[in-house]
């Protein structure tokens, strides 16, 4: 029976890798972004319902 390598040794995952860079919306899509949450069924007057434990919630 052939010996069995060390699980994870010179696999790929181990590697470092760099994190993935901030996408950063320009006014447009901001503005875009700010309408359909204000359209979302959860959306109740800046509060949101969906995660709402008995305290006001602010949509993220």
């Amino acid at each position: 029976m052939p010996a069995r390598a060390a699980v994870g040794a010179g696999s790929a995952s181990m590697k470092k890798s760099k994190p993935e860079p901030v996408f950063v919306m320009d006014y447009r899509q901001y503005r875009r972004a700010r309408r359909l949450v204000h359209e979302c069924c959860n959306y109740d007057c800046g509060n949101c319902i969906a995660l709402d434990d008995r305290e006001e919630c602010v949509c993220v």
